[in-house]
């Protein structure tokens, strides 16, 4: 027969790593997403916070009177304007027509002013800042209308560009000093940005308000790096969780299962004392099954090799008393003079032969009758010494002569 095919196991090591390793991968899926969904909202509310504070900043550092002049002129020329065309017309010649009316304007001191003003708040956030402008309202035709924008080239909104107000942005149509509170639009013409407009104030008046807009990638960075950084945390915790697991579960589990493996692995059969030994010096402090294993294990060996003992001193014990029963019935079958088998052993023989003959299986057999003379004149004339000598002599005659005679 061919040699049986070994199964495929896996050590206690082996599955204790994957166990763990697996654990901890499992808790690193759960804590980031968790993590993930957790700080996309506070990473929003923060952004939206931010978006109102740099808002609410601007309009309290911005020159008013600068503001109110340039507002004044745009004013007069929007007031005067036939057509009023929404931002989204951008581009069309009635958009074309109405922004031209705007060009002494835009290339003004008083406007490029407060245009780089506002370019040099921008650029100094600029990683968080994507756009800060300078608004009022047209509250009639319910429209913001742009007085200063920090964007640059094609992005940038020339002053007098207007656009209707929408959702929560009506508020103001009814208490103006609310502003407009910080919102996520995602839109073609705007992009993905937090929005949030604060109002300005010229004493108590609410004359215009100060608009930042956020880019939300800058969030979705903010929270990226941040994941990352958890990543990288989480990873370093897990190995060192891992280290410190593996190096535990050795000493109170691999360790001990592997001196159990060893003890019974160097059991020998024809070596008790080593055995006896080996297991003598097993010892497993975990305080646990593994350590009660170990000391029943000790205590099992204990009793086997006393049992042994025990039987082995009963068998030679047994042995001894049969070759003392041998010799006992030797002697009780043996004429002690002559050496030869007495009366008690020819009855044995006489027994067997009358049962071998009863079942039909004697093999031929004799009998021979021998008698000393002269004993007696023996024993009297040469004295009993040289009679026994005589039986001795006459003994060793005939068992030489019959070899095979029991």
């Amino acid at each position: 027969m061919g040699k049986s095919k070994r199964k495929f196991r896996l050590s206690i090591r082996f599955k204790t790593w994957a166990g763990v390793l697996l654990l901890n991968i499992i808790i690193v899926m759960v804590s980031m997403a968790y993590f993930s969904m957790v700080t996309t909202g506070d990473n929003t509310s923060l952004f939206l916070n931010d978006c109102e504070n740099v808002s609410c900043a601007l309009s309290r550092v911005v020159d008013v009177d600068e503001f109110l002049f340039l507002k004044g002129k745009i004013q007069a020329i929007y007031e005067f304007s036939s057509s009023h065309p929404l931002i989204d017309e951008k581009g069309s010649e009635e958009w074309n027509a109405y922004i031209a009316q705007y060009k002494e304007i835009a290339e003004s001191e008083e406007y490029i002013k407060l245009r780089d003003f506002l370019r040099g708040m921008d650029d100094a956030y600029s990683d968080e800042i994507g756009c800060l402008y300078l608004v009022y309202v047209d509250f009639d035709a319910k429209t913001t209308i742009y007085v200063a924008d920090s964007a640059y080239g094609e992005n940038t909104y020339s002053p007098g560009t207007l656009d209707g107000l929408y959702g929560e942005g009506e508020d103001v149509l009814t208490d103006p000093a609310l502003g407009f509170p910080a919102e996520i639009t995602n839109t073609e013409k705007y992009g993905w940005i937090a929005s949030a407009g604060s109002p300005i104030f010229y004493g108590e008046e609410v004359v215009g308000y100060a608009f930042a807009d956020l880019p939300m990638e800058a969030v979705r960075k903010h929270q990226s790096d941040n994941i990352m950084t958890l990543f990288l945390y989480l990873i370093s915790t897990v190995a060192f969780i891992v280290i410190v697991a593996m190096i535990v579960i050795h000493f109170i589990l691999i360790g001990p299962i592997r001196k159990l493996n060893n003890a019974t692995e160097s059991y020998d059969s024809q070596d008790r004392e080593k055995t006896h030994e080996t297991f003598s010096k097993l010892r497993i402090n975990t305080r646990d099954e593994l350590s009660d294993l170990a000391d029943s294990m000790r205590r099992m060996e204990m009793e086997v090799y006393d049992n042994i003992s025990s039987l082995t001193e009963m068998n030679e014990a047994l042995i001894a008393s049969q070759s003392e029963t041998r010799k006992m019935t030797e002697l009780a079958t043996k004429d002690g003079l002559t050496g030869l088998r007495n009366k008690i052993a020819y009855n044995d023989d006489v027994a067997i032969l009358d049962e071998a003959i009863a079942n039909g299986k004697a093999q031929p057999f004799g009998i021979a009758m021998v008698d000393l003379n002269y004993l007696k004149i023996i024993n009297d004339d040469l004295g009993h010494e040289a009679g026994d000598q005589a039986l001795i002599d006459l003994a060793k005659a005939i068992s030489d002569h019959f070899e095979h005679s029991p």
